[in-house]
């Protein structure tokens, strides 16, 4: 009985998994520099230093908004970043 009641909470917690990976969009989405214009415009900026508080702040804030997992090619990547900061 312990057994079986392990199995369905295993289950369960198995079904649940995924639903929480899916509320970031792929980088290669084109909504993207839509929904990120103002963090794409901070880090595309070449007057603001790479290692400043503000394209850390957008930085981070289109990491949480976006997934590079599966990112396939630099042309994303250049879009969204400024090549001088690399």
């Amino acid at each position: 009985m312990k057994k079986m009641a392990f199995l369905m909470l295993l289950g369960c917690f198995a079904v649940l998994l995924p639903t929480g990976c899916a509320k970031r969009m792929p980088s290669e989405d084109i909504e993207v520099p839509d929904l990120c214009i103002a963090e794409i415009a901070v880090l595309k900026n070449p007057n603001i230093p790479a290692n400043s508080k503000a394209k850390y702040e957008a930085a981070r804030s289109i990491v949480r908004k976006v997934d590079f997992t599966f990112t396939r090619e630099t042309k994303t990547l250049d879009g969204i970043l400024y090549f001088g900061d690399g």
